[in-house]
């Protein structure tokens, strides 16, 4: 597999990188790349919010070394077409798909086309949406031996909110439920196989 410095170095050798690349760039590196490039059991991901395609490059470069998956899904179609000119110039697009609709609307199907192990929530920043994506991935993603799902901005109440709380809300019940650890400075969380049910319950 491709080691990291080199995906890094191709990446940024796109003549658009400065439209594609994260502001939160270092994240995809410390937690994503971190987190899931051990985890050898880990072939098929789902991300929610492609944006530009940044996560999406180092989620894809993983599920391809391994032969898998990646499906990613974001309502902004512009953005989708700047993270597919980002995915071929890097290779990546046979080990893609670039789904355009409502996460909450398109999930129900997704998580079936695939026997996926592990996700990637980015989407929009409310407690509602959120939730309910997180309960759809945890009910049907394979978390019984390495897989997890990973979360973005759970330490602020972002401005896509819709002021209902947030991810802060939701980090805090899972952190109650002994559901989630935060990886410090990052402001991320995983979410690991056999802490899920807590939070779970508490939403029956």
């Amino acid at each position: 597999m491709i080691s990291q410095d080199e995906l890094k170095a191709k990446m940024e050798a796109y003549p658009r990188f400065n439209m594609v690349k994260s502001g939160s760039g270092n994240w995809v590196w410390y937690c994503l790349w971190a987190w899931f490039s051990p985890m050898e059991s880990v072939c098929n991901i789902i991300e929610i919010g492609t944006s530009h395609g940044h996560s999406t490059a180092v989620l894809a470069t993983l599920c391809k070394s391994r032969g898998g998956k990646l499906v990613t899904i974001d309502t902004n179609r512009n953005g989708q077409r700047i993270a597919h000119d980002f995915l071929e110039y890097l290779d990546l697009l046979d080990s893609v798909e670039l789904i355009a609709g409502d996460s909450l609307e398109v999930l129900p199907d997704i998580v079936k086309r695939f026997k996926y192990q592990g996700a990637y929530i980015d989407g929009y920043h409310s407690y509602r949406q959120a939730s309910q994506e997180l309960r759809l991935l945890a009910e049907n993603i394979d978390l019984d031996s390495d897989g997890f799902i990973a979360m973005d901005d759970v330490n602020y109440v972002h401005g896509n909110s819709g002021g209902d709380g947030g991810l802060p809300k939701l980090m805090a019940e899972l952190k109650e439920c002994g559901c989630a650890e935060e990886q410090t400075g990052q402001a991320k969380i995983y979410l690991t196989a056999g802490q899920r049910l807590a939070w779970l319950e508490r939403k029956l």
